[in-house]
């Protein structure tokens, strides 16, 4: 069979074997097509995923590193100020001695009655009353660290967020362990809480500000040399209730050691030490002992 327009059915059916493999080729490409857009879309994501990662991971390392230098401002204000010597003691103001009069001969008591004698022996002794205790003061924030890890000796704040370091006396049955008597850790407030996360001293952390190294001298205590305050000796020891600090706070001896604050700002984009105060008791006059470090 012929027609006038396409000729003869050879040639009807080429054509047809044409369009429909033209088809299958369009087909082809366009899943083609498809493929490599889903393809795309998936690198484009995931290439957007990487960017976000390596933000966030920048960031993170910003903050170490802001963390880091401040740590190190501390440490250099600290070998400077043994370097240096000693800070300036305050003169202790001191209270004229009243000069003391000549006593006056006593005068002979009356000598008592033998019925008074007789009556005061018959009564009965009455009960003295104990002298009042006085409490022994703490500092707020240490006692807010010790109602999480009552064995707590003192700790270290500083300005740019709440997260404290810990100083912690390692008791066991009632003395501290002779292999380890102090431990170290951060009690991270300024995440969400309570109870707050706690984290150990990372090998920075350990080797510049906040580390420490203990020594026994006897008697279960333990010499405490402190990165952050390396110009004054620290003595550790358990007091039978609480685990103590005791040191030189602006000049006086053997106070209690309960806080150290770090006072810093930004320079250049870089953290950098203003002060540092330190904060505790004379346990014998029970007096609050400040003293103010410049860098």
């Amino acid at each position: 069979m012929s027609s006038w327009i396409w000729g003869t059915d050879d040639t009807v059916d080429q054509a047809n074997l044409v369009v429909q493999s033209l088809q299958s080729e369009l087909d082809e490409r366009q899943t083609t097509i498809e493929v490599l857009e889903r393809a795309l879309r998936r690198e484009k994501q995931q290439h957007l995923q990487d960017l976000q990662d390596e933000v966030e991971e920048l960031r993170q390392r910003r903050q170490a590193l802001a963390r880091e230098m401040m740590e190190i401002d501390v440490l250099l204000a600290s070998k400077e100020a043994f370097l240096n010597g000693s800070l300036d003691k305050k003169p202790r103001s001191t209270k004229k001695a009243k000069a003391r009069e000549t006593p006056s001969p006593p005068e002979p008591e009356p000598v008592p009655s033998p019925a008074y004698v007789e009556l005061q022996s018959e009564q009965v002794d009455e009960p003295q009353e104990e002298a009042a205790i006085v409490p022994i003061p703490c500092n707020p924030e240490l006692t807010k660290v010790r109602e999480v890890d009552p064995s707590t000796a003192f700790i270290i704040q500083r300005s740019n967020n709440a997260n404290t370091v810990v100083y912690k006396g390692n008791v066991v049955k009632d003395s501290l362990d002779s292999k380890a008597p102090l431990h170290i850790y951060w009690i991270m407030y300024a995440l969400q809480g309570p109870p707050y996360p706690t984290e150990e001293l990372n090998m920075i952390e350990r080797n510049t500000a906040y580390g420490a190294s203990c020594t026994s001298i006897g008697d279960n205590q333990f010499e405490v040399a402190l990165a952050s305050l390396k110009d004054r000796s620290i003595i550790l020891f358990f007091d039978g209730t609480i685990v103590r600090a005791k040191t030189v706070i602006n000049g006086q001896r053997d106070v209690y050691l309960e806080r150290v604050y770090v006072q810093s700002t930004t320079s250049w984009g870089l953290p950098k030490v203003e002060y540092v105060e330190i904060f505790g008791f004379d346990p014998a006059t029970k007096e609050i002992v400040y003293e103010k470090k410049l860098p």
